[in-house]
């Protein structure tokens, strides 16, 4: 057993306990502090950390620790996954992990900053929050604020239309082509951590591009290779042919 613990419910002698007097009338039980042990009454008398500050100080002290608190609770709460997109045993500390090298990225070759993937990475942040934080640009960009560290954030950072566009392009970019063997290739439609509360989800959703001419399809076995001049080759994803898909699309003979 740690000493902590033995001693930890031990009474404190009446010689070295802190002399202030609750409202209630109740000495408080804490040990006093060394250097104010010798300290007579008409002084303030012996007492324990927290007494020994003045009633501001004391203020300070309660709602720094309130704050502090508040901070872990944040951090220790799951992304709801119904607003997000994201996982839900994800935790908002896990999150920001995972997105800090996102929110400073650069060019390898360069050394310039990627604005796309850290506007995108913003966004992917602030999404995980409920939509009552980002009911208007005005509150996202405050959430911002709270969000990214001063020595992350840039004032390109704090514009909450640009990020979430940003987030858009990157999704078009990278996650939106899709291979059906009866539709073709096409982009699935934005998810909903894309769009922000304040934004126009159908119009938004309307006006995402669709494939264009430059996209040529290669198929290696079950894979589906997506070729564009000037870029490397990479696979996308394909969608399993649902049958009642099939059936909406072509009309049966019986």
């Amino acid at each position: 057993m740690s000493w902590a613990k033995k001693h930890r419910y031990k009474p404190v002698p009446d010689a070295v306990r802190c002399t202030f007097v609750k409202e209630d009338g109740e000495q408080c039980q804490a040990a006093s502090l060394k250097e104010l042990r010798d300290r007579p009454e008409e002084e303030g008398g012996p007492r324990c950390v927290q007494h020994s500050k003045t009633a501001e100080e004391r203020s300070d002290f309660a709602r720094e620790m309130a704050r502090r608190s508040a901070i872990k609770r944040r951090g220790d709460a799951s992304a709801a996954p119904k607003l997000s997109g994201l996982d839900g045993d994800i935790t908002h500390r896990e999150l920001c992990s995972i997105l800090s090298d996102a929110l400073v990225a650069t060019d390898p070759v360069t050394g310039e900053p990627l604005w796309g993937v850290r506007l995108a990475a913003v966004a992917s942040l602030v999404s995980a929050y409920p939509a009552h934080y980002r009911k208007d640009p005005e509150e996202t960009a405050a959430l911002i604020k709270r969000l990214v560290p001063d020595e992350m954030r840039s004032s390109q950072m704090e514009d909450a239309r640009e990020v979430y566009k940003a987030l858009r392009r990157e999704w078009d970019e990278i996650d939106s082509l899709r291979w059906d063997d009866v539709k073709g290739l096409y982009r699935k439609p934005y998810p909903a951590w894309c769009i922000a509360p304040f934004e126009n989800a159908q119009r938004i959703q309307a006006s995402q591009a669709k494939p264009d001419d430059s996209m040529q399809i290669k198929h290696f076995g079950d894979s589906v290779i997506l070729s564009r001049p000037g870029e490397l080759l990479r696979e996308i994803p394909r969608e399993p042919i649902e049958v009642d898909d099939f059936e909406d699309t072509i009309a049966l003979p019986y």
